[in-house]
């Protein structure tokens, strides 16, 4: 006969003697070796049988589903036994007819007995009474008969669901007893040396595993302890401190008590220069309200004082910048005159290009004449005004060398104070004016510095 697949067979328990911690137990092992990340190779033979575990433990771990699917499984017992029943009656009645119809022995005999005996008794026939008891025993007889078969349906039923139970329970140890599918299958010995040395090497193999789950579990309690130890410590520690707290505070406030008993003056008891002593303080404190009052009045002057030299001081530093704003006025309108001059002395259209020889040193020679005049007009034409480039033209010199000359003039010109306030009627070529008026680069580089210095 064909076993029926089950729940209960899947996860390896038994349905009569159900338990809630041995179902999570088993789920949780079959689990570790049916997942599929642990069976290379066999990945979609794994995920099926993971699947049923997983549909299993779901009914099963709920008592409404589970009730259901007993509920299912007795109508599904209940119908197979049904089935067998059907099966075997079928059997029987194809049986050859004479030995289906064949009656038991007694019968057979009693039958000359009951023709001889069918004289009417008690206004009663024979054959009439022995109608009804045969009928009777028919009757009988099959009860007897339906009584049995079912009472031998539900013993192989009973025995069919024991021996499918104690076929999953076997499977299940098996499985669960079965060495990892990651690991390497065993070998089959040869000879039973060979298989001796297995069996002790996968007892090795056990022990290992078996010893380092407890050391895990140790280390797991030991872990467990030492918390448990810290925090005992903490509380101990802090019961301490509380307690010091309250035995310092019971301290202080004896030593508190004990002072204001001994400070106190006895009851019924008089001071000895009570006036004298009470005048003496009052004197003291009306002497130190006095030095407290001089004392704020000495602070009061000091800080008038001090207020008055910061005024002062602040009047001075205005004055200084009022008068060093007036002279940073005066040189800003200086340089806004010499930029009218400057633009209208260099700005102006170039000398012609061939200048007076009245403008050029005099003791020259034609070539070196004609070589100044080179040079006066290279500087016209640099910017350099006629009357100042020509002092420097001799003919002779490099044009570079004759404008670092007259810039190293003019910044040591420049350095000079003024001698008089710059008219803005004066021209450079004016033969009166100063030398600081003839060279307004000099007098813009002055009020420059100036302007500078006293932004600073």
């Amino acid at each position: 006969m064909q076993a029926v697949h089950t729940h209960y067979a899947t996860v390896g328990i038994s349905r009569d003697a159900f338990d809630e911690a041995l179902l999570k137990k088993q789920y949780r092992l079959l689990c570790l070796k049916y997942h599929p990340d642990r069976n290379l190779g066999r990945e979609a033979e794994a995920a099926e049988k993971f699947k049923e575990l997983q549909e299993a433990y779901s009914i099963l771990s709920s008592p409404l589903r589970r009730r259901e699917y007993d509920a299912e499984l007795g109508r599904r017992n209940e119908a197979r036994a049904q089935e067998r029943e059907a099966r075997t009656r079928q059997a029987r009645e194809a049986k050859p007819r004479e030995e289906r119809e064949a009656k038991p022995r007694e019968e057979r005999e009693a039958k000359p007995r009951e023709a001889a005996a069918a004289a009417p008794v008690g206004g009663e026939t024979g054959e009439a009474r022995r109608a009804a008891a045969a009928e009777a025993r028919r009757a009988a007889a099959a009860e007897a008969r339906r009584g049995a078969a079912a009472a031998a349906a539900k013993e192989e039923a009973a025995r069919a669901r024991e021996a499918e139970e104690e076929r999953a329970r076997e499977a299940a140890k098996r499985e669960a007893t079965a060495p990892p599918s990651w690991l390497p299958p065993r070998p089959r010995p040869r000879v039973p040396e060979d298989a001796e040395r297995e069996e002790r090497k996968w007892e090795e193999r056990r022990e290992e595993k078996r010893s380092e789950e407890w050391r895990e579990k140790s280390e797991e309690r030991r872990e467990k302890s030492e918390d448990l130890r810290e925090k005992s410590e903490e509380k101990r520690e802090k019961s301490e401190e509380r307690r010091e707290r309250r035995e310092k505070k019971e301290r202080e406030k004896k030593e508190k008590e004990k002072w204001e008993a001994e400070a106190a003056p006895a009851r019924g008891a008089e001071w000895v220069g009570l006036d004298e002593a009470l005048a003496a303080s009052a004197q003291d404190a009306m002497a130190e309200e006095e030095a407290i009052l001089d004392e704020v009045r000495l602070a009061e002057e000091r800080e008038a004082a001090e207020i008055q030299e910061a005024m002062r001081l602040v009047e001075e530093a205005m004055a200084r910048e009022r008068a060093e704003q007036e002279e940073l006025e005066w040189a800003l309108q200086a340089v806004a005159s010499l930029t009218a001059d400057f633009e209208e002395a260099v700005l102006a259209p170039p000398a012609p290009a061939s200048p007076p020889a009245r403008c050029l040193p005099p003791g020259l020679s034609e070539a070196e004449a004609l070589a100044a005049e080179v040079q006066l007009r290279t500087l016209v034409e640099l910017g350099f005004p006629v009357a100042v480039a020509a002092r420097y033209c001799d003919g002779v010199s490099e044009v570079a060398d004759l404008v670092d000359r007259i810039v190293l003039e003019t910044d040591a010109a420049a350095s000079q104070p003024p001698s008089r306030p710059f008219s803005a009627a004066s021209s450079p070529d004016d033969g009166g004016a100063t030398p600081r008026s003839r060279n307004p680069k000099a007098l813009f580089h002055w009020a420059a510095k100036r302007m500078k210095g006293k932004l600073l």
